[in-house]
C-alpha cells in the first residue's frame, strides 16, 4: 500500500515527581576481616522471550505469535583480542579468544573490523574446556580505530564482540606513507605521483568489498523463520561494507587531486604553486624587507591586488579586524634554521597574516607528503619538490575563431609553446581549458594540426578546437599537459562570450538580435517559461543566471546551447492596488539579495547581519566571530540588508527585539530602525550604502521607553500609518552598545509588500552571467544585448477567488472546484486552447501535492486530489500555460485541508490509535476529524486543526 502520512503520535507519559534526596551517609565503618572465597556461582540462567515486530511503511503486521528466544547458554563469549593495533603490510596476526564454543562452530566464525571482514586462517585449541583462539591475519582496510565483532552463523554475535556498539574490543589499523615517485615536478602542478604505503582509504578496494559482501553474506546473521527462532544474546544484525572512505593527500601543504587509490597505493595530481602563499614561520626566509606603504584594506583580495599593481611589492600583511593592509618589498636570500624575525608578525599572534609571492622552501626543497584517512594522519619520509619557475614550459594562446564572431563556428585556438622536453612522441601533448590539477577533469581542446616538429624541438605552434557553442562563457585558463614533462605548462587565458540567438516565451519565439525590440507577453504571477537559444551557455542550470524585470529567473535547464528558466512574480503597485487582499505584509528579509555592516564587510559581517534579520530571537547577537574574536567598536554599528536593484517595498512595520540583559538593553536605548533607497528617487544621489545622510529613521527605540520601566523587553513595534517606499533596511546600534563585549540585540524585522521598480509592461530579459566551476571567472555579458521584452499585464494574470470543498480525506479522491478569472491557458498567438488540450496545460498543487485536472474553463478549474504523504504547508498553486502562476486573491477562501479521521488507523503513527491515559499531539498542518468519543486523554495539544463531526461527541482530555 502507499506510505501513510506522518500522523500525530502519543508522546511519552508525563514525568513522575522526583524522590526526596537521600539522607547524608554515615562515616564508613572499619572493614571486616576478609572472608574465605565463596564457590563460583553457576552461569546466569537468562532466557528472554522477545516480541518479533514487523512493520511496512509504518503499518504493523497482524502476527500474534511472533516470538524470539534469547538464551545465555547459546551465547559464545569473546574473552580477548590481541594485539589491538597493527598494519596489514606488516603481516599482523590478530588472535581472538572465544569461550563457551565448540570447534565446529569456531571454524565458522566471521571476524570483522568495523565493516570489513578478515578471513580466519586457523583455529587453535587452548586446552581449556570450550575455549578456542581464532587466528586472523590482518587484511587491508582504511586506517582508523574500529570495533571488533565476531559473528557465528546460526547463533549470532559473540557476547563482548557484538554489533551496534556492543563490543569491548577496538582495533587500530595504522597508516604508513612509505615512498613517492617521482619526487619532483613542474611548478605549475599536474604531476601524476604514486604514493605507496598502507592503510590508505582504498575507495576502489572498498567497492569490491561491498560487492563481495553482498554476494556471499547478504543476510549477515542467523536465519529466522517467519514466526519463531532462536539465537544468542549477542544478536546478529547484518553489516554492509563501507564504500566511500577516501584518502586526503597534501603535498607541500597543498591538495593533491586523487585519481585512484587502493589500500597500498595512491595516484594523484599535484597542485600548482599558488601565486600567493601563506608564510607561517620566522626562519629567515624573507630578508631585507622594506616598508612599501598601505594597501587596499577593503578585503583580503583587494589587499593582494593592490600589491600586484605595485611593481616592487611582493609581500603583504593583512589583518581582518581591525582591518589593515600593509605592503612590503622583500628579498629571498636563502633559509637558515635560526634566522632573525623581520619586525612583523609571521605567526598570526596579533591577528596579522603574512602572504608572499616569493617561493617558499616547502615548495622547492622540503615539500612534505601528508595522507589523512578517517582523521588519522601520516607523513612520508620522502619529500616532493617543485622545479624552479624559470624551468617551466610556457604557452601563449590566440583565439582564431569562435561562435561570437561566426555563428555556428567552433572555438579554434592557436598556441605557441616553449620549454617542453624535446624528443616527445605523438600523443604526448594535450590541451585543456580549466583550473583543475587533474587533466581529465578539465575541458579538452582537440589538437587539429601536426605537432611532430613541436615535440621534437620542445617548442613551436599548433592549433586546437572545441565543438561550436560547447564552451561555457567565462575567463578560461589554457594550459598544455605533457607526458614527457609529467605536468602542466604555465598558463595563458582567453575570454569566451555567450551568444543568445532567440528568446521564447509561451510558444512564441523572437530574434534576440533584432533591430527593433520584440515583445512577449504573460501574467504577473510568475512561472512563465523563458528559453534562450544560442551558444556558450552554462552546461548545468546552476551555471546560467538570467534576470527578468531585474529579478532572478529560476534556471531549470541549461546544456550549453539552450537555457530555460521560470520567471519570478512581477508584483507592481498597480497589481497591489487591484488585488489588495492578495498581498499581505511579509518579512522583507526573504527578498534580501545581500547583507552587510557599516564597516568593511567579510563573511563574518554578512553572517552576523543575516542573523539579525532571521527572526531567531532565541539566539543572541554578538560582535564575536566563531573563533571567539571580538569585533566590538567604540563607534556605531549597523546591520543592513538590500533588495535587488529592480525591487523596492512598501514598508508597513518595523520591529526590534533588544538585548535581554537589562543593563545592556539600556545601553542600546538609542537604537534606530532606518530605511533608504538606492536606484529610485533620491537614492540615486547617494550611491554608497554607507552614506548615513541617505538613511531615514522610521523607528527609534528611545521613543517607546517607559519613564518608569525603561526599555521594554521583547518586540518593540513601529507601525507605519503611511507605507514608506524603501530598497535597503538597517538597524543602527549606538556606540554605547557596540563598544561592549556583550549581547547587542536579539533581532530586528522590517515588514511590508515587495514590488518591482521596472516597467512591467516592457520587462527586460538579461543573461546576467555564465559561470562554469572550472573557469577562472564568470563570463561578462555587458556587451550582450537581448532585444526582447516581456509585457506583464493584469489582463493576462490568472486569479484565484475561492475553492470548494475546502476539505477532503487525506486518502484522496475528492473533486475540488477552484473559481477565479483568466484560468484558461493560451497558445502562442494568445488564443484560448481547445478543451482537450487545456486540461493538460493547467497544473494544480494543493499543499504541495498534485491535484489531477479534469476540466478547465476561464472562470474555474476542476481537479481530483491524490493521496497526501507527509504534512506540508497549506498552499494552493495553479500554473496556467501562456499566463503563468495565478495570484491568490483570497488566501483563506482558497486554502484546502486534507482531513484525517480519528477512527482511521492510518491517521496515527505506526497505526497506533490513542487509548486512555495517552497524550496526543496534532502537528501543524494536519487536520483531524473527531468522529467518535475520544478516550480519556492525559493531554491533547493542537498545533494543527481539530474538527468535530456533526453529531453528539465527547472529548475527554
Amino acid at each position: 500500500s502507499p506510505p501513510p502520512p506522518p500522523s500525530p503520535s502519543p508522546p511519552p507519559p508525563p514525568p513522575q515527581p522526583s524522590l526526596p534526596p537521600s539522607p547524608p551517609s554515615r562515616p564508613p565503618l572499619p572493614s571486616p576481616p576478609p572472608s574465605p572465597p565463596s564457590p563460583p556461582s553457576p552461569p546466569l540462567a537468562l532466557a528472554t522471550a522477545a516480541t518479533f515486530t514487523v512493520s511496512m511503511m509504518g503499518v504493523r503486521s497482524n502476527c500474534v505469535s511472533c516470538s524470539f528466544e534469547l538464551a545465555r547458554a547459546d551465547t559464545p563469549t569473546a574473552k580477548s583480542v590481541a594485539p589491538l593495533s597493527g598494519n596489514h603490510t606488516a603481516a599482523t596476526e590478530v588472535r581472538v579468544t572465544l569461550l563457551h564454543i565448540d570447534l565446529a562452530l569456531a571454524q565458522q566464525a566471521q571476524v570483522r573490523f568495523g565493516e570489513t571482514e578478515c578471513p580466519v586462517q586457523s583455529v587453535d585449541d587452548t586446552g581449556a574446556p570450550d575455549e578456542y583462539v581464532l587466528v586472523v591475519p590482518l587484511c587491508a582496510f582504511a586506517a582508523g580505530r574500529y570495533p571488533v565483532t565476531v559473528l557465528l552463523p546460526g547463533v549470532g554475535f559473540a557476547l563482548g564482540a557484538a554489533g551496534d556498539g556492543q563490543t569491548y574490543f577496538y582495533f587500530e589499523q595504522e597508516l604508513q606513507v612509505a615512498t613517492i615517485e617521482p619526487r619532483s615536478g613542474p611548478w605549475f602542478g599536474g604531476t601524476l605521483v604514486t604514493i605507496k604505503g598502507s592503510g590508505f582509504g582504498g575507495k576502489a578496494a572498498e567497492r569490491a568489498a561491498v560487492a563481495h559482501s553482498h554476494g556471499e553474506h547478504a543476510h549477515g546473521g542467523e536465519e529466522v523463520d517467519e514466526h519463531h527462532g532462536a539465537g544468542g544474546h549477542g544478536g546478529g544484525a547484518a553489516m554492509v561494507a563501507m564504500a566511500d572512505t577516501a584518502s586526503v593527500v597534501t603535498i607541500a601543504g597543498m591538495p593533491c587531486a586523487v585519481l585512484n587509490e587502493t589500500h597500498e597505493e595512491i595516484q594523484c595530481y599535484t597542485h600548482p604553486v599558488p601565486t600567493w602563499s601563506r608564510f607561517h614561520d620566522t626562519r629567515g626566509l624573507l630578508t631585507d624587507c622594506e616598508w612599501d606603504g598601505w594597501g587596499d584594506r577593503s578585503s583580503f583580495e583587494a589587499c593582494k591586488r593592490s600589491c600586484e599593481l605595485d611593481s616592487d611589492c611582493n609581500t603583504i600583511e593583512f589583518r581582518d579586524w581591525r582591518r589593515v593592509c600593509r605592503k612590503r618589498t622583500c628579498r629571498q636570500e636563502g633559509v637558515t634554521d635560526d634566522g632573525p624575525e623581520e619586525g612583523f608578525d609571521t605567526d598570526g599572534d596579533t591577528g596579522y597574516e603574512v602572504w608572499t609571492m616569493l617561493a617558499l622552501p616547502r615548495h622547492i626543497d622540503v615539500g612534505p607528503v601528508m595522507v589523512s584517512v578517517n582523521s588519522v594522519m601520516g607523513m612520508g619520509a620522502e619529500h616532493f619538490w617543485y622545479d624552479e619557475v624559470p624551468d617551466a614550459a610556457t604557452v601563449e594562446v590566440e583565439v582564431l575563431a569562435s561562435p561570437e564572431d561566426e555563428p555556428g563556428s567552433p572555438l579554434v585556438l592557436h598556441l605557441d609553446v616553449a620549454g617542453l622536453p624535446s624528443g616527445g612522441t605523438s600523443g604526448d601533448l594535450l590541451v585543456y581549458l580549466g583550473n583543475s590539477p587533474a587533466p581529465h577533469k578539465n575541458l579538452a581542446c582537440g589538437i587539429t594540426s601536426d605537432t611532430s616538429e613541436v615535440l621534437q624541438a620542445g617548442a613551436g605552434n599548433f592549433t586546437c578546437s572545441r565543438m561550436a557553442g560547447m564552451t561555457a562563457a567565462g575567463n578560461w585558463t589554457v594550459r598544455v599537459w605533457s607526458e614527457a614533462l609529467n605536468g602542466w605548462s604555465a598558463s595563458d587565458s582567453i575570454a569566451v562570450a555567450a551568444v543568445v540567438d532567440t528568446v521564447a516565451v509561451g510558444g512564441v519565439t523572437v530574434d534576440a538580435g533584432a533591430v527593433t525590440t520584440a515583445e512577449l507577453a504573460g501574467g504577473m504571477g510568475g512561472g512563465l517559461e523563458v528559453t534562450l537559444a544560442g551558444a556558450n551557455l552554462g552546461e548545468a542550470p546552476s551555471q546560467t543566471h538570467v534576470r527578468v524585470c531585474g529579478l532572478r529567473c529560476h534556471t531549470t535547464f541549461s546544456n550549453g546551447s539552450l537555457a530555460s528558466c521560470r520567471t519570478p512574480p512581477v508584483t507592481t503597485r498597480e497589481l497591489i492596488q487591484t488585488f489588495p487582499t492578495a498581498f499581505p505584509s511579509v518579512d522583507l528579509a526573504q527578498h534580501a539579495e545581500s547583507y552587510s555592516m557599516n564597516r568593511y564587510t567579510g563573511e563574518f559581517e554578512e553572517a552576523t547581519a543575516e542573523q539579525v534579520f532571521a527572526r531567531r530571537v532565541d539566539e543572541r547577537v554578538f560582535l564575536r566571530t566563531p573563533e571567539g574574536q571580538w569585533r566590538h567598536s567604540w563607534g556605531q554599528c549597523a546591520f543592513a540588508f538590500t533588495m535587488a536593484p529592480a525591487q523596492a517595498a512598501l514598508v508597513t512595520m518595523a520591529r526590534i527585539f533588544p538585548a535581554t540583559n537589562p543593563s545592556q538593553r539600556e545601553r542600546g536605548r538609542h537604537a534606530r530602525l532606518q530605511v533608504r533607497n538606492l536606484t529610485i528617487g533620491n537614492g540615486t544621489d547617494w550611491p554608497s550604502l554607507h552614506d548615513d545622510d541617505a538613511w531615514v529613521t522610521i523607528g527609534s527605540l528611545n521613543d517607546l521607553i517607559d519613564p518608569t520601566d525603561g526599555v521594554q523587553q521583547g518586540w518593540n513595534s513601529f507601525p507605519q500609518s503611511v507605507p514608506v517606499v524603501a530598497q535597503a533596511f538597517r538597524v543602527l546600534m549606538p556606540s554605547s552598545a557596540c563598544g561592549r563585549r556583550a549581547e547587542l540585540l536579539r533581532g530586528a524585522t522590517f515588514e511590508g509588500v515587495a514590488f518591482v521598480t521596472e516597467d512591467a509592461s516592457a520587462c527586460s530579459v538579461e543573461l546576467e552571467h555564465v559561470h562554469h566551476p572550472l573557469a577562472s571567472g564568470p563570463g561578462t555579458t555587458t556587451e550582450l544585448a537581448i532585444n526582447a521584452t516581456i509585457a506583464h499585464t493584469v489582463d493576462l494574470t490568472p486569479v484565484l477567488d475561492a475553492l470548494a470543498p475546502r476539505r477532503g480525506t487525506a486518502r484522496g479522491g475528492t473533486s475540488v472546484t477552484i473559481s477565479g478569472a483568466q484560468l484558461d491557458p493560451l497558445d502562442g498567438a494568445g488564443d484560448p486552447l481547445p478543451a482537450d488540450a487545456a486540461v493538460d496545460s493547467v497544473t494544480v498543487t494543493l499543499n504541495g501535492y498534485p491535484c489531477n485536472v479534469t476540466s478547465v474553463a476561464a472562470d474555474e478549474v476542476v481537479c481530483v486530489t491524490g493521496e497526501r504523504g507527509e504534512i506540508l504547508a497549506p498552499t494552493t498553486r495553479v500554473l496556467v500555460e501562456g499566463r503563468g502562476y495565478a495570484v491568490v486573491n483570497n488566501s483563506l477562501a482558497t486554502t484546502y485541508a486534507y482531513i484525517d479521521r480519528w477512527t482511521d488507523p492510518y491517521s496515527w503513527l505506526n497505526s497506533e490509535m490513542p487509548v486512555d491515559g495517552d497524550s496526543v499531539v496534532v502537528p501543524e498542518g494536519q487536520a483531524i476529524l473527531l468522529d467518535e468519543d475520544s478516550p480519556k486523554l492525559f493531554l491533547l495539544l493542537i498545533s494543527g486543526t481539530l474538527e468535530f463531526e456533526r453529531k453528539d461527541l465527547a472529548l475527554n482530555a
